[in-house]
């Protein structure tokens, strides 16, 4: 139950995030309400109840593995949060565009959308990869993350250029260098759930292979002294 939550939760930010990332180059109301929203209504109370029944289950006498899996689902949601309240973030960016008529550059708004499009592949990606206890999905994050800490970089020195050229207005400067910081962070968190989703996986197959050579060894007959 608690794992399904986290997934629905995490499916949500991601939603979330693009919406966030389309209203700030569109500059579209009703994705901004959406997103608002959405955190509101959906993550924020889903985060609380999530929490609440997790701190339950920990009192209880539960095995090592079941401790270690609500630790997990715990820190996981921490992260899910925190990309839900980053999304609000980019949204109100968007906003901020709108009442101050901030214009971006071609350039620019391509570049934001390309940026965006891989953070937004990355941490759907560590979604799935929970949601299906896949190794080689997580693996795949792990990749992206580094795909998207090369594209930040480029995406950043071509701002920087642009500033020098005079072709960038010092709001949309600010505007748009914290929507890549975040940008950035939302694709470290995907990498947390990856990193996460790989440890558990490794940690379970060795819990496994343990207990197959206890019994193996339980069943070895001792040979007469």
């Amino acid at each position: 139950e608690a794992a399904r939550e986290l997934i629905r939760v995490g499916q949500i930010t991601a939603e979330m995030v693009a919406d966030g990332c389309q209203a700030l180059v569109d500059l579209d109301t009703e994705r901004i309400r959406r997103v608002v929203s959405r955190e509101q209504e959906q993550v924020d109370p889903i985060d609380k109840e999530l929490t609440r029944f997790i701190n339950l289950l920990m009192n209880r006498d539960l095995t090592r593995a079941q401790q270690q899996r609500c630790f997990q689902i715990k820190n996981l949601l921490i992260d899910i949060e925190r990309i839900g309240d980053m999304a609000e973030d980019i949204a109100g960016f968007a906003q901020e565009r709108i009442d101050n008529n901030v214009a971006f550059t071609p350039a620019a708004i391509e570049d934001l959308q390309a940026v965006s499009r891989q953070a937004h592949e990355t941490y759907l990606l560590a979604i799935e990869s929970f949601a299906e206890s896949d190794a080689e999905k997580a693996l795949r994050v792990c990749r992206l993350e580094g795909d998207f800490d090369r594209l930040y970089e480029r995406t950043r020195q071509a701002h920087i250029r642009r500033l020098e050229a005079g072709g960038c207005q010092a709001q949309a400067d600010v505007i748009f260098t914290e929507t890549l910081r975040i940008l950035e962070r939302i694709s470290d968190h995907a990498d947390n759930l990856a990193v996460s989703v790989s440890r558990s996986l490794a940690e379970r197959q060795a819990a496994r292979f343990s207990g197959r050579l206890r019994r193996g060894l339980r069943r070895t007959p001792v040979p007469p002294a």
